[in-house]
């Protein structure tokens, strides 16, 4: 990111909103819907006007943000894309794809094993993810 002019907290905040927005494959409607604010406010917050305070706070309510300057960091690092998640599911073909087939058989097992356990892993974070929007309805 080029830092050409001094970015106000406002500036900030707006594009690390925009960014985690578009991280979490969610429209701008649902958020503001979702948060209690009008379209106007979020419309402002994006823009870097209004109070941005307030309606940080909404944001960090709705998506369970536990840190109350997350939005504010001028490092901001998004979460991961939907499209990056997808791309992890797809980590077992490619280690497999990698994975030397003189090895031994427990070390296949091994492999087979940690495999297992981390496709569990994600199915319960898809499950856990699923509740938290249900919840949140």
């Amino acid at each position: 990111m080029e830092h050409d002019k001094t970015m106000t907290i406002e500036e900030v905040v707006a594009r690390n909103v925009k960014s985690y927005v578009q991280a979490i494959d969610q429209t701008n409607k649902w958020v503001y819907e979702k948060a209690g604010m009008s379209k106007q406010t979020y419309y402002n917050l994006l823009a870097g006007k209004g109070e941005v305070t307030r309606n940080v706070e909404k944001l960090n309510r709705l998506f369970r943000i536990q840190d109350p300057m997350y939005f504010y960091q001028a490092d901001f690092v998004p979460p991961l894309s939907v499209e990056e998640i997808e791309k992890t599911s797809n980590l077992q073909q490619l280690a497999a794809a990698n994975y030397h087939v003189g090895s031994t058989g427990s070390e296949a097992q091994q492999l087979q094993h940690t495999f297992k356990t981390l496709d569990e892993v994600i199915d319960l974070l898809d499950t856990l993810h699923t509740v938290a929007e249900v919840n949140e309805l």
